[in-house]
This record gives C-alpha cells, structure tokens and sequence, in this order.
C-alpha cells in the first residue's frame, strides 16, 4: 500500500488515499462546529492550501460560528508571538459566551 502526503491547509497529513479539493470539500462540508481559523501572511508557500478561499467559503456556510483571522508572521506566530493570536482567540471565545 502506498502512502500519500497530503497538503492541506497548512497541515502535513499523512493519509492512505489521496483526496482531490471537491473530494475534501464534500468530505469536510459536514463540519458543524465553532471554528475560528488564524492563518499566518508569512507561511512557507509549501504550507499554503491553494483552495483556501473555497474552503474558508465553505466553512463560513455550514460552521455554527465561524471566523478567519490573517495575522503577521510565520506558521509558528501562535507560539512565538501569542500576544498577535490571543485577541483574536479570546474575542471568538468571548463571542461563543455571551
């Protein structure tokens, strides 16, 4: 058996068959939960989702809650620089609160 490595959004995932971006899509539009997305401007382009306005369409019709934050820096900003994420982290937390 062979395995594939999948790009997507952002994430290595090592996955037994290689999914196409309807295949995902499809797969993926049945996500009902809050989501908030933060995405670093500064990610390595081989980290970078080439569907990604599609999947972030798809996510803000079928999410419960659903938010998109770019914010400045690398694909480590959550780690090396909370101080940029933790507004945005604490406003979607506060939303889902209230």
């Amino acid at each position: 058996m062979k395995l594939f490595v999948l790009l997507f959004c952002r994430l290595i995932c090592p996955v037994y068959r290689k999914f196409d971006a309807p295949q995902l899509l499809n797969y993926l539009s049945s996500i009902r939960c809050r989501l908030l997305i933060v995405r670093a401007r500064d990610t390595h382009p081989m980290l970078r989702c080439p569907h990604e306005d599609q999947f972030v369409e798809m996510y803000r019709e079928h999410c419960e809650e659903f938010a998109f934050q770019a914010v400045d820096g690398d694909h480590y900003v959550h780690l090396t620089e909370a101080a940029k994420v933790a507004p945005y982290v604490n406003a979607f937390l506060r939303q889902l609160f209230d």
